[in-house]
């Protein structure tokens, strides 16, 4: 049983994991029709990736908090029916705003498994096993981060919208396999062990005020006092989060990891690759099919290779 259990975990949370990277890579193909569809500017299609981003990356470790001190398995179907949920009503939007409102409760659900997914493989598989398991969930998301923009161009030359319903038979399986099967493991007893409020409040205004100074920092101008004022509650707001998560028995972050080399470049290598290839893959999207004016499918092929 034990046996079967463990690929049993694994494939719940391949599923979930299968659903948010397909999310993201198939819907930057479909901006420019969306764009069009909702009557908006490109400033305000990029409101629901904005969102998307900027929730799931302030709510994970909540998340991941949360499930240490009241269990894995409840929280994780809460986050499959918030992220099938949010993307059945993201399918249903007339307008951008309605989008945006929607792509909120796919956001906290997509946090979720994000937070969620290796510790419930970690929990399943032995410990000699666990590096083929973190694999296999490496290879599924690398296969969908290529698949996704191809995906994307067909499902958009149909309707921009199946972006949004290609997740329901993804979020209803794996909701169907993680309540039948999924297990809570034995943990111990934490009873003592204090969410760090603070520390969430904190790692939030970083977070925020970062996003706010590098994405319209632009307009009034970099260096303009209100910029730099948004810059200095950022350069503060870390400071003081770093300070209080070094000192707490308890911390939201466990800084206390970055000592360790391979872990601190890898999410250096892994932030600076998201970087670059996010911003190119938006740049050629609109390229594509703006100013050469090629459907979404044809578009998706020429970008395939830097997914």
């Amino acid at each position: 049983m034990n046996l079967q259990y463990k690929w049993i975990a694994l494939l719940v949370t391949s599923l979930g994991t299968l659903g948010g990277v397909l999310n993201g890579s198939t819907l930057i193909i479909a901006l420019p029709t969306m764009m069009r569809a909702l009557n908006t500017t490109l400033i305000g299609v990029m409101a629901p990736l904005i969102v998307y981003m900027l929730i799931t990356t302030i709510t994970a470790p909540f998340w991941g908090r949360l499930a240490d001190l009241h269990g894995r398995k409840r929280l994780y179907l809460i986050g499959l029916v918030l992220f099938t949920l949010g993307s059945f009503l993201c399918g249903l939007s007339v307008d951008i705003v309605q989008l945006t409102g929607f792509r909120v409760v796919q956001a906290l659900g997509g946090s979720i498994l994000i937070a969620n997914s290796v510790i419930i493989i970690t929990d399943a598989f032995p410990l000699g096993e666990l590096g083929r398991a973190n694999g296999i969930l490496s290879m599924i998301m690398a296969a969908a981060f290529v698949v996704g923009p191809i995906l994307g161009g067909v499902l958009t030359l149909v309707d921009w919208r199946l972006n949004f319903f290609f997740n329901l038979p993804i979020g209803l399986a794996a909701l169907y396999l993680g309540a039948r099967h999924l297990r809570e493991p034995t943990l111990p007893r934490r009873s003592a062990a204090r969410f760090d409020y603070a520390g969430m409040g904190l790692f939030t205004i970083a977070v925020v005020s970062l996003l706010a100074y590098v994405g319209i920092g632009f307009i009034p101008g970099f260096l303009s006092p209100a910029m730099l004022a948004i810059l200095a509650i950022f350069l503060v707001s870390l400071a003081l989060l770093i300070r209080r998560e070094t000192r707490i028995a308890d911390p939201l972050i466990d800084l206390s990891l970055f000592r360790i080399r391979i872990v601190r470049y890898g999410q250096l290598s892994a932030f600076l690759n998201s970087i670059a290839r996010g911003a190119v893959m938006i740049l050629l999207i609109l390229y594509f099919q703006g100013v050469r004016g090629l459907d979404p499918l044809t578009a998706s092929i020429l970008i395939a290779p830097l997914a």
